[in-house]
């Protein structure tokens, strides 16, 4: 598939490109590489443009200046590819996963940035990813899947991550203020220390959470799962616990929602939203 695929960006006399150098200059047709394995592939400088890369294997592939503008990568794997001073502009970059890049490329899609090396957009495959100290304010994060990321200490102002897949995320002291979680599976979370003051966490799964020292100020949590969670000294005062599971949920030292104390309250807010 590989051979056939990029034939177009072989020069007519048989060598790389037109005059024998490495195809910077060869005219590229749109191409089929759907599902292509072009592991550690050197694809430097090609003309790549609108070409279907959907489920493509492209992981350490050399990139380098390529243009993908247009190009469909949808559930692409471009783990460890350098893409330094690559074209993805209006590529669309769905389930990708693009992690420990070599480099970054120069154009991306509204909405995706390169954060660490890592392509972070909405539905992006970030599992197990280092974003730690990372400065995610308004970030788009829709859908994405962060399971046991590494988000501590990161700020997340106002950053869209609803219907995202934070199971075993790590939050701890990051400022998540106003960030959109609606239906977020957020499954044995770490939110420790985290600023989630104003967020939306309605019909979010916080099963099993860890929410020592949480600040849940004016948060939404309506018909959220809190199940087996752990509310250790956080803060709920003026949150919105409507319809929300607390089975199990571990209370202590938690200032509820109507300011009272679980300590002072028969060690729950359950009564007291």
């Amino acid at each position: 598939m590989l051979t056939s695929g990029l034939a177009g960006c072989a020069g007519a006399d048989g060598q790389d490109g037109a005059d024998g150098q490495d195809g910077a200059d060869a005219e590229t047709p749109e191409i089929n590489l759907y599902q292509a394995n072009l592991f550690e592939a050197h694809l430097a400088l090609r003309d790549l443009s609108n070409s279907n890369l959907s489920h493509a294997n492209l992981e350490r592939s050399d990139l380098r200046y390529a243009d993908l503008s247009g190009a469909d990568l949808t559930g692409a794997n471009l783990e460890q590819a350098d893409l330094r001073g690559a074209n993805l502009a209006g590529a669309s970059l769905m389930w990708i996963s693009a992690s420990d890049l070599r480099g970054c490329p120069a154009f991306l899609p509204t909405e995706w940035q390169c954060i660490g090396n890592n392509l972070v957009g909405p539905t992006a495959d970030l599992r197990r990813v280092d974003l730690s100290y990372s400065n995610l304010d308004g970030a788009n994060l829709n859908a994405a899947n962060l399971s046991v990321a590494n988000l501590a200490v990161a700020s997340m102002r106002g950053a869209n991550l609803a219907g995202a897949n934070l199971t075993g995320a790590g939050f701890g002291q990051s400022d998540l203020t106003g960030a959109n979680l609606r239906y977020a599976e957020m499954i044995y979370a770490n939110l420790n220390h985290a600023n989630l003051s104003a967020a939306n966490l309605s019909n979010a799964n916080l099963d099993g959470a860890f929410l020592f020292y949480t600040n849940l100020t004016g948060a939404d949590l309506s018909n959220a799962n809190l199940r087996y969670a752990e509310m250790i000294y956080a803060n709920l005062t003026g949150a919105d616990l409507s319809n929300t599971v607390l089975i199990g949920v571990y209370w202590e030292g938690t200032i509820c929602p109507d300011g009272t104390n679980s300590d002072d309250v028969g060690n729950t807010c359950q009564f007291n939203l």
